[in-house]
Parts: C-alpha cells; sequence; structure tokens
C-alpha cells in the first residue's frame, strides 16, 4: 500500500488552495494539478508498505497525536520545491512552522522505524498544489511568487491521518485508511 501522512483540510482551505490554483492555471505551466477532493498538508511521505509496516504506521501515527494537543495552523505563502526558478512542486506553506515541523521530526525519525530513511533536511510541511511538468520556469511564476500574497486563513487541527494513495491513469487518489485524534 503506497501510503502518506497528512493532516485532512477543513472546505474553506480547500477553497481557498483552488483559487490559488486558478491563479497559477492561467500561467504557461505544465502541471498536473491536486485535484480539490485531495488536498491535503503532507506531513510525511511513506512510500510502499506492507500490511504489517502500515498497522506499525498507525501505532506511530497514534502515539505521536497522542502527545499533541489541537492547534491553530495558517495559510502563510506560495512556494516551490526546489525552488521557484526551477520548481518540480509547487505549494502553499502553513504556520506555525516551528511547530509543524517539529512534528514532522518526529514521525520522520519514527519512520525509520518502518525501513524508511530520514531525509538528512529541515522537513518542509506545506499543501502541494501541483507538480510542474517541464524543467524550467517560465519567469511569470517567479514574477507571481515575488507579488502574490496569501490570504492568511485560520483553522483548527486536531488529528492526525494515514493515506494511502491509489494510482489510476487519470491521477492518484487519496483514501485515509487511519486518523487518530490529538490529546484534547
Amino acid at each position: 500500500m503506497r501510503c502518506f501522512i497528512a493532516l485532512k483540510l477543513p472546505h474553506k482551505i480547500k477553497i481557498e488552495a483552488y483559487n490559488i490554483q486558478k491563479k497559477l492555471r492561467n500561467l504557461s505551466l505544465r502541471a498536473k494539478w491536486v485535484e480539490f477532493d485531495n488536498l491535503h498538508l503532507t506531513l510525511k511521505f511513506l512510500g510502499s508498505l506492507s500490511d504489517g509496516k502500515v498497522e506499525e504506521a498507525k501505532r506511530i501515527i497514534s502515539e505521536t497525536a497522542s502527545f499533541l494537543l489541537s492547534f491553530k495552523l495558517t495559510l502563510s505563502n506560495l512556494g516551490a520545491f526546489p525552488g521557484m526558478r526551477n520548481p518540480k512542486v509547487v505549494w502553499l506553506g502553513v504556520e506555525p512552522f516551528d511547530v509543524l515541523s517539529g512534528i514532522t521530526d518526529k514521525l520522520s525519525k519514527r519512520a525509520v522505524s518502518l525501513g524508511i530513511k530520514e531525509e538528512g533536511r529541515i522537513p518542509r510541511p506545506h499543501i502541494t498544489l501541483g507538480r510542474i511538468k517541464s524543467g524550467r520556469c517560465p519567469d511569470e511564476l517567479v514574477r507571481l511568487s515575488e507579488t502574490f500574497k496569501v490570504e492568511p486563513l485560520e483553522w483548527n487541527t486536531d488529528g492526525i491521518s494515514l493515506f494511502e494513495s491509489i494510482l489510476y491513469p487519470k491521477g492518484p487518489v487519496y483514501r485515509e485508511v487511519f486518523w487518530a485524534e490529538f490529546n484534547q
């Protein structure tokens, strides 16, 4: 099973992300845009896991969630991996970065028991908007990123999810297979 760990997004945040995607779609980018229903805040990609490893991932998520309290998140900025001039992934940033990267770091360290290597860099929790298909980026994306202001919408998050990514010719479908509530 191809899996990743993420935070679910409320409808209002998905709408804002979709509206930003619409602006990006007007640029001359060759991209595969994330479908509305698939929008989420990525914490850790796990890859293919056996059934036993899926159960271990659920345990890791439950234990991590049990140490957390519900907290507020805010949309913050538009970015790209590895950068705007040569993007592979265009994303929305979310704050508080230190809290999210701390959670992601804990999950990454615990995922070693699943056979997943640590990335060796500070994790960047994000909402993927699209994956760029061509090499170079049009200057219009760089210009947009320098002037674009993301509406700083807030929402509460209260749990961590494990998703299965099912690949189809038209694109992936994400199915939530597990959710662990934060310690209220």
